[in-house]
């Protein structure tokens, strides 16, 4: 129930930013973190090795910290 409730306000919240390169960025990293935080949760290696390219995609290319 709360993360359905967190889902909803998070999609409304996100149609409201506006389209910038810098909160474009910060909202990648945060992501991120979100997802390393489930990642962490699963027992699963395919997950671990999805977030791992992604974030090394990003690390290359606009040098976010993750």
């Amino acid at each position: 129930m709360i993360i359905e409730t967190l889902c909803r306000v998070i999609t409304w919240l996100l149609s409201r930013i506006p389209a910038d390169r810098d909160v474009g960025d910060d909202l990648l990293a945060l992501c991120l973190a979100i997802v390393a935080r489930a990642v962490l949760m699963t027992d699963t290696r395919a997950d671990d090795d999805l977030y791992e390219a992604v974030a090394e995609g990003l690390r290359r290319q606009k040098n976010v910290v993750t």
